[in-house]
């Protein structure tokens, strides 16, 4: 199955952009954050997954 709508497609577009610097803010939040390690590598494990849901939702 094929997305209708690929973000990535271009990594110019700025949906491209945006979600690169998204994934660097949630990179520098983790590594901040009170959360023990292993709770964060965790998080950073179901990360990706999330972003490849988002990445294929159809739009309607």
């Amino acid at each position: 199955m094929t997305a209708r709508l690929n973000l990535f497609s271009n990594p110019t577009t700025t949906t491209a952009k945006a979600a690169g610097y998204f994934a660097m803010a949630s990179k520098t939040i983790l590594e901040d954050s009170a959360l023990p390690a292993a709770i964060q590598k965790l998080v950073a494990l179901r990360a990706p997954d999330q972003r490849l849901r988002l990445c294929h939702r159809r739009v309607e």
